[in-house]
Formats: C-alpha cells, sequence, structure tokens
C-alpha cells in the first residue's frame, strides 16, 4: 500500500475567494492518496492563526503560493513565521511569479527549500510521493532547488488539464452563489508585457523528452482542457451545489480565429444542454478582435455570457504596436457594438501609461477614448512582470526600480513623470477609495446575469436609458481628468489638490446614482461582485455602507467631499509644493469576504441612518454603517494595515489602520519578508505628493 502524508498548502486570499491554483494542487495530491489541508490567510490576525496551525500539524510538506509579487511577500513571511516557530518540514514554492523568479527566491529566502515550475500538479504529487519514502529529490520533475533546476517539468503533461480542484466553502456574490473555473492554461499571444508570454518562453527552454511533448500545448502554446471534462464539472457545480453563476478566470479563453472561436463555444453551450445545465450566467475574459466578430458574440449570448472584461488596451495603432498585440483599433467599436447589443455588460481595460508614454501619446489616447461607445473604461499604469520581454527590456535600460518582489520603471520624461504621479493619486483618492468603475460595473453586470436566469423582466425604456446614461458619465469623468492631469503635468494648473478634490464630488454622486439605479433595475442595492478580484476590504465596506445610507436618505447627491476619515497626519500629503515627510505610507487593505456584512445588514443601516437624516448623510454615519459591516462579518477595521517607509523608499514599520498594536512576530515576519524591497516612488519627492504604482499592488 503507498505511503501518504500530510501537506499543508498555503494562500494568501485576502479577498476571502478561492484560490484555484492552491486548489488544483489539492486535487491532484488527493487523487495520488496524500491527505493536503488548505490554508488561506489574509489578516494581521489570521496570519498568525495560520502559522502557528501550520506547525502544529507538522506536515512534512508545506506548499506556498506565490502567483504574484504581492502574494510572494506575504508568502515570504509565512515561511519566515514557520521556521520560526520551529518547523523543519520541506517548504516549496510555486505559482507564476515562483516559476519566473525561481533562482532570485531561492537566492534571496533562505527558508524555503525548493520552487515547483510551471504547473504544480505533477510536481508536488512527485515530491510528496519522496517525502514519503525518503527517496530524494533527484528525481522529481519540475523541481528546482539550490543544486540545480532537476528534471525536465512536465510542461506537456495533460493531468493537469483533467485534475478537479479541492472546493472550499460557497461564495455568494451580489446575491448570486458563484464559483472559479478554468478553462484553458496558456495563451497564443506574444504580448511583451503579459506574464503568460513569460511563461510559455520559459517552458520551451525546458529539456525535451520530458513527459508530454511542448506540441501538446496545442497552437500558440494554449492548452484547452477537454471540453467534456470542463462541461461535467460545471454540471457537477450546477446541479449538486446550485450554482448558477461561473467565472472563467482564463485570461484568454477564446482562441485567435473566429470560425474556431465559435466552434469552442458551440461545443461547450451543446455539452452544458446535455448535461441539463439550465439558466447559466458566464463571466469571461476576450480580446476586442475576437469580439469584433459578431457571430462570435451570438454564440457567447447563446452560451449564457452575461458579463465580461474586454481587452482593449490601447486606442492607438501605435500603442497596439508598442504592447505587441494584434488586432486593429477599429475592433475596440465594432466589438463593444456587438457585445451592447447581445446585452452582455462589459467593461474595458486601457494600459495608459508605458515606459515610452508621452503627454501626447496619453492625449491621442484620450482623444480616442472619447469616441469609443459602451462599457465602462479602467485605465491603468502598465506594470512589470518579472520574465516578460519589457522587464528585460527595462533591465537592459536600466530602468527598472523597486524590487526584488514589486517593480516600476523610470517614464519617458519629467513631465510623465508628474503625470504619472497625478494619475496614481486621483485613482488611489478619487476612484479607489470609493471603487466607482466597480460597483458601476457590477450593477449592471448584476442586472444582466439577473435577466439572463430569469429573475429579472426586461426593464423599462427609461431605465435602460438611465443605465446608458450613467456609463458615458462614467466614461466622460475619466476622459476630463486624464486631460486636465495632462494640463496640469505641463504647466502645474490646475492644482492637483483641487482636481482630486473635484473628482472625488463627481466619482461619489456618480456611485449614488448606481446605486440608485440597481434599485430600479433589482429592488436593491449591489454589494461589489467584483470586490474579491480588485478591492480591498476597505473600499468595498466603504462604497457599499455609503450607498445603503444614501439610499435611505433618498439618495440625495449633495453630499460632503470629503472621503471617510483616513490618518491625514501620518499620509502628510504635501501637493503643489512642501516636502514630503520623513516617513510615507503604503496601504495594504485586507479584504476578507463581505457577504456575510452585506446580507441582512441593510435593514439596520438603513433604520440607523434614517433616524437623524434630512438632506444628506453624515460622514459618521457612514463610518458606523461601514464599521457595523466589518463587525458583522468578524473582519474588524484593525485587519488592515500598511507599511511605513523611510525617505529612501524603505519598510521600517507595519502599522494597523487603528493604532491598534501588532503581534511583533508578525510585525517581525513582514518587515522581514520586505527587507530588500525598495519603494522609490514614495522616496525623494518635493514638488507633489505621489502615491506610489505599489499601493494600487498593495491594496488587496
Amino acid at each position: 500500500m503507498p505511503l501518504s502524508i500530510d501537506v499543508a498548502l498555503v494562500a494568501y486570499t485576502p479577498d476571502g475567494d478561492e484560490q484555484l491554483g492552491v486548489a488544483y494542487v489539492a486535487g491532484a495530491l488527493s487523487a495520488a492518496g496524500h491527505r493536503p489541508h488548505l490554508y488561506c490567510f489574509g489578516s494581521l490576525d489570521s496570519f498568525e492563526r495560520t502559522a502557528r496551525g501550520i506547525a502544529e500539524t507538522n506536515a512534512p510538506l508545506v506548499g506556498i503560493a506565490m502567483p504574484s509579487g504581492m502574494a510572494a511577500i506575504h508568502g515570504a513571511a509565512m515561511a519566515k513565521r514557520l521556521r520560526s516557530l520551529g518547523l523543519r518540514s520541506h517548504i516549496t514554492i510555486g505559482g507564476p511569479f515562483a516559476t519566473l523568479a525561481r533562482r532570485r527566491l531561492l537566492d534571496h529566502l533562505p527558508e524555503i527549500d525548493s520552487v515547483v515550475r510551471h504547473d504544480g500538479e505533477i510536481p508536488i504529487m512527485a515530491l510528496a510521493n519522496a517525502l514519503a519514502h525518503a527517496s530524494g529529490f533527484d528525481a522529481v520533475p519540475g523541481l528546482s532547488t539550490r543544486d540545480g533546476e532537476g528534471p525536465p517539468a512536465p510542461v506537456g503533461d495533460p493531468l493537469p488539464l483533467r485534475t478537479r480542484p479541492f472546493r472550499g466553502p460557497l461564495r455568494t456574490v451580489g446575491g448570486f452563489a458563484r464559483r472559479k473555473v478554468l478553462g484553458v492554461r496558456g495563451c497564443w499571444g506574444r504580448c511583451r508585457y503579459c506574464g503568460l508570454a513569460a511563461l510559455r518562453v520559459d517552458a520551451m527552454r525546458e529539456p525535451r523528452g520530458g513527459p508530454g511533448p511542448l506540441e501538446a500545448w496545442g497552437r500558440g502554446a494554449m492548452r484547452r482542457r477537454p471540453i467534456d471534462d470542463l462541461a461535467d464539472e460545471l454540471a457537477d457545480l450546477y446541479h449538486r451545489e446550485n450554482v448558477r453563476c461561473f467565472q472563467l478566470i482564463d485570461e484568454n479563453h477564446l482562441p485567435g480565429n473566429p470560425r474556431e472561436a465559435i466552434e469552442v463555444i458551440e461545443r461547450l453551450r451543446q455539452a452544458l444542454d446535455k448535461r441539463h445545465v439550465g439558466p447559466r450566467a458566464l463571466n469571461m475574459m476576450f480580446r476586442s478582435d475576437i469580439a469584433a466578430n459578431r457571430e462570435v458574440v451570438d454564440a457567447l449570448a447563446r452560451l449564457g455570457v452575461t458579463q465580461a472584461l474586454l481587452g482593449v488596451e490601447s486606442t492607438t495603432e501605435k500603442g497596439l504596436r508598442s504592447l505587441r498585440r494584434t488586432g486593429l483599433v477599429e475592433h475596440h467599436q465594432q466589438a463593444m457594438d456587438n457585445l451592447t447589443r447581445a446585452n452582455i455588460a462589459f467593461h474595458y481595460n486601457l494600459l495608459l501609461i508605458r515606459p515610452d508614454s508621452t503627454l501626447q501619446t496619453i492625449e491621442q489616447e484620450v482623444n480616442e477614448i472619447e469616441r469609443l461607445r459602451g462599457g465602462l473604461l479602467d485605465p491603468y499604469a502598465l506594470e512589470a512582470y518579472e520574465g516578460t520581454d519589457l522587464f528585460e527590456e527595462l533591465k537592459r535600460s536600466h530602468r527598472l526600480q523597486g524590487g526584488p518582489f514589486l517593480w516600476w520603471y523610470s517614464l519617458s520624461s519629467p513631465e510623465m513623470e508628474r503625470f504619472g504621479s497625478g494619475f496614481r493619486l486621483i485613482r488611489a483618492q478619487s476612484f479607489e477609495t470609493i471603487p466607482l468603475t466597480l460597483l458601476a460595473f457590477d450593477t449592471l453586470a448584476a442586472a444582466s446575469t439577473a435577466r439572463r436566469l430569469g429573475l429579472l423582466g426586461r426593464p423599462r425604456r427609461e431605465v435602460t436609458a438611465w443605465a446608458a446614461r450613467l456609463a458615458r458619465e462614467h466614461d466622460a469623468l475619466w476622459v476630463d481628468v486624464l486631460r486636465s492631469l495632462a494640463r496640469w503635468a505641463r504647466t502645474g494648473e490646475p492644482r492637483l489638490d483641487e482636481l482630486a478634490e473635484a473628482t472625488r464630488v463627481r466619482s461619489r454622486n456618480l456611485l449614488f446614482q448606481f446605486q440608485r439605479l440597481s434599485r430600479q433595475l433589482l429592488g436593491r442595492e449591489v454589494s461589489p461582485l467584483g470586490v474579491d478580484a480588485r478591492g480591498p476590504r476597505v473600499r468595498a465596506a466603504t462604497a457599499v455602507a455609503t450607498g445603503v445610507v444614501l439610499a435611505a436618505c433618498g439618495a440625495r447627491t449633495d453630499v460632503p467631499a470629503a472621503g471617510p476619515e483616513t490618518d491625514a497626519s501620518t499620509w502628510a500629503p504635501a501637493v503643489d509644493g512642501g516636502s514630503l515627510s520623513e516617513t510615507s505610507v503604503v496601504d495594504v487593505g485586507d479584504g476578507e469576504n463581505l457577504d456575510s456584512a452585506m446580507n441582512g445588514i441593510d435593514g439596520d443601516i438603513d433604520s440607523e441612518a434614517t433616524a437623524g437624516c434630512d438632506a444628506s448623510a453624515s460622514l459618521a454615519a457612514i463610518n458606523d454603517a461601514m464599521e457595523t459591516a466589518f463587525n458583522q462579518c468578524g473582519c474588524p477595521l484593525d485587519d488592515s494595515y500598511r507599511f511605513v517607509l523611510d525617505a529612501d523608499g524603505r519598510a521600517i514599520d507595519v502599522e494597523s489602520y487603528t493604532g491598534s498594536s501588532i503581534d511583533p512576530t508578525t510585525k517581525a515576519c513582514l518587515l522581514g519578508a520586505v527587507s530588500d524591497q525598495l519603494f522609490p516612488c514614495l522616496a525623494d519627492q518635493t514638488t507633489s505628493w505621489e502615491q506610489c504604482p505599489y499601493p494600487r499592488i498593495l491594496h488587496r
């Protein structure tokens, strides 16, 4: 009888949602006869509880997920804490970030013993078997140690595509039970900034001869899960757990050829119909050049897609070429028209700030944005991901900043540096503190989902027109902000603090309008559907509590312009003159599942707010409602914390938002994890207060 061992699998999940990476690894271990135990942490309190729980089990093998640089910081802190508790087990790490940065992580983190490269299912089983039989690790495929890379990673093996994940508690999002599902691995694109492209190149460097040829990856290195296997899992979730909403987390699920894309969609639809998977709602991501084909979008609508992230990236031909994206600019509007006609709610990303951006290219992008119709705009600064072509080019040109976990780059001119700093400040203080785009999209997506599931009749024409108008106003706000930022970067006018305040007022007013719209469409306010993926608990609860309070007051929009209290003395913003204090702060929001807070709490907040409500809700009422939401879900405010930085951009302390004490060992582990991390964009600022690009990553 084969020997089996306990395996502790650890993931940083500040959103409280399931982490599919470790879930698939757990499924493979269980199928091989081992005993996987999943540990997820997302707060200071759960960090210490998780570490002690793992140490007490004394599992011979501990696997820590590091899919990103942010997760790597917390994973490194966990490894340090486990060692300080006396754990002597084998600690391995895995995930996209760990794969691409494995040599540096092995040098940087003495607490870890190995790194699993690429798909983790087969290597983790072999590693567990080796530990069970005390046979050494020389034969474990895809395992990197300080002694070398070991045997080739099984990058072409079909087993990972057929593995079923361990499922945690069912999550309800926006009132609907939802599960995440993985349909493909890899991507056919070659975008110079994308981690998937970097992973493919790294996989192709694996020595040939390992299990499964690289040709098994298929066209462009996209490995597609068998349709029947995917349909079986969806049907099982549909019938056994009563799940109606499925989020396909693939960054690019569809093939690049429209005919092939339609074939994939139709085969999945027929497979689901055959398994009696009735009314359903799917959330997907796809590129605009694919959605520009009307027949593809019609097939998506028949499949049950109700919401989507549309990959636009750039609105100019020059920008697309810079990103190494295929497709044409005219595809964007064609895709938006198709999705709008099919009643698929969507938002679209724009990688606005890039290493080659100038104020002229920014203004060209904005001019094109203004011409687009449909969806909700979500602009970003392009990040430098480890191992990508962009990362290597920036390294060669000596433009990389930060590291070793999170990276940034110098921009093309002093004007662009000013624009970038203003963009990050406005996005953080005026849009993200109150997550307008998030709530706006989730309102529209919830309505689309409800209609698809037969829970909502056809909305009145005036309500539909209202929704379209609010979406246009949302995008118009961004256009105005971006143009004002470009003008400020050149001339210093308007004042950045005045622009941030005016944007905050418009953002808040739109937020309340979307809350009112959700009542018209659904009869209730929508709590953020996407909070698990895109925003911290603090911002989500602020938005929900604020919206609930204002709804109780008749949703008046003439509310105070100032946001909820933030430790202004600690942040010490110095806009348009002055200097930053000796220390500055990087927020780390801890977002756990808010669903329990939002369910059943509306009446309490409504009654409390209405009791003293006249023309507008007070900020005190909003903050009280937010704290009530936190307390009812068992997530106190002081679970959220921040790093304190010195003038050089180095972390020197960890503080809770409320000033409550933090366990010294937890603090030491977090600081130890970032001891070599630099946040240069927060250092030596003299002309404007700037929010570093890292806080956008750190806000989880």
